[in-house]
């Protein structure tokens, strides 16, 4: 039988690890919502949201015009780069606080983004950046080959977007609305990241880029842009 003395002492060691255990988690859930923040902040979908729809604009202007210009190969680098880091961060960050089912050391979104860097780096002959003077200059008219290469980054685009469509309020016929965006955030005052939207999003770009492999039957989109 407890007596008094050792009830108290139970009690008190529940309360310190309970008191453990909710520091914690304010810690954690305090540093993913400085990183979301600090780097998810922009279109409050981040880098990746910009990529996005920036793909989306470019790949269309390509396939309707029949060729690529240096800039637009430029401006697909800068982006793709800019995400290569961006992507895996918040894919674990969405596991660890939602639990999902990813394989957190294979993230195919994030090799793939990485091929189709290296895909416009060849085009351009291992260049970055190119003048500003050039941006306009075409650097490639489009045979049935790079046509249908473009066609294969295009539709893996549009897969990515639907999901930013669906995941972000504020995105809608691809592209940004403040007013919908500043509604958003007026009816939702928790923490970016215990809100659901940004983990739905980039699981579900997850996702859309392991069907879209599955579909052409390829380990990665480096198949099919060679």
């Amino acid at each position: 039988m407890f007596t008094k003395k050792r009830i108290k002492v139970i009690l008190i060691i529940t309360i310190l690890i309970l008191g453990y255990l909710n520091y914690n988690k304010f810690q954690t859930v305090k540093k993913y919502d400085e990183f979301t923040k600090n780097d998810f902040s922009f279109f409050g979908g981040g880098e990746i949201a910009n990529l996005i729809i920036s793909q989306k604009e470019i790949y269309r202007t390509i396939l309707e015009e029949g060729y690529i210009k240096k800039g637009d190969a430029e401006t697909l680098i800068l982006f793709l780069n800019n995400n290569i880091n961006f992507v895996p961060q918040y894919t674990r960050y969405a596991n660890i606080l939602r639990k999902h089912e990813i394989i957190e050391d294979d993230i195919v979104s994030n090799y793939n983004i990485i091929m189709i860097e290296d895909f416009f780096i060849s085009v351009l002959d291992g260049r970055w950046r190119i003048p500003e003077e050039e941006r306009d200059d075409i650097l490639l008219v489009l045979d049935n080959d790079l046509r249908k290469k473009i066609e294969y980054l295009n539709e893996l685009n549009d897969l990515w977007m639907n999901s930013l469509e669906k995941n972000i309020d504020w995105v809608e016929d691809g592209k940004f609305s403040r007013e919908k965006f500043d509604k958003y955030f007026e009816r939702n005052f928790k923490p970016i990241a215990l809100q659901n939207y940004w983990s739905d999003f980039v699981i579900d770009i997850e996702k859309d880029t392991r069907e879209f492999l599955s579909k052409y039957n390829v380990d990665d989109i480096k198949e099919l842009l060679q």
